[in-house]
């Protein structure tokens, strides 16, 4: 008798752990999709030159990122505003960041009002993926990388930014 309780706790625990696998590749595909899908509510409004970061409003993330890590848990690519008016491109690989590229304010001038979306810049990250910088028709700026595989599927998906620009 106690042989069969130990089963089904056993039982019961995978059941569990497969739940909550479950609720959570949900739970990151449907932020996955919001996040290409819509625009991020931190956004830049009225920025003109020098601008400063738009202040994270949420959890303790105070970097100064444009994509705010706790609205864009998923982020590939962190993305900030230099000084000079340019933009800083940084892999994110497991909590922390590299460097990748930068994109000159004179680069970000040279693409504004567009008839068609533009690409701007592009590079490999620190595991060699490229990540793109496009102007859009809306002179609105996006970054397009890739996400990790996903384990399971084997498919990768591609984390979009989407910002009013520097």
């Amino acid at each position: 008798m106690n042989n069969a309780v130990r089963i089904d706790r056993r039982a019961l625990i995978v059941l569990l752990g497969l739940v909550l696998l479950t609720a959570l590749t949900l739970t990151v595909g449907s932020v996955m999709r919001a996040g290409a899908a819509s625009r991020p509510a931190a956004a830049v409004k009225d920025c003109v030159e020098n601008c400063p970061p738009p202040p994270v409003t949420c959890g303790t993330a105070t970097d100064g990122r444009m994509d705010p890590v706790c609205q864009y848990p998923d982020q590939s690519t962190a993305v900030y505003c230099t000084e000079d008016g340019g933009v800083d491109l940084y892999s994110v690989l497991v909590g922390s960041g590299r460097f990748d590229f930068h994109v000159t304010p004179e680069e970000l001038a040279a693409s504004l009002n567009p008839t068609v979306n533009t690409l701007i810049a592009q590079g490999a990250n620190s595991q060699g993926i490229l990540i793109r910088l496009y102007r859009l028709t809306d002179n609105q700026l996006e970054i397009v990388s890739p996400l990790p595989k996903d384990p399971i599927t084997g498919q990768t998906k591609m984390f979009v930014f989407v910002w009013d620009g520097c």
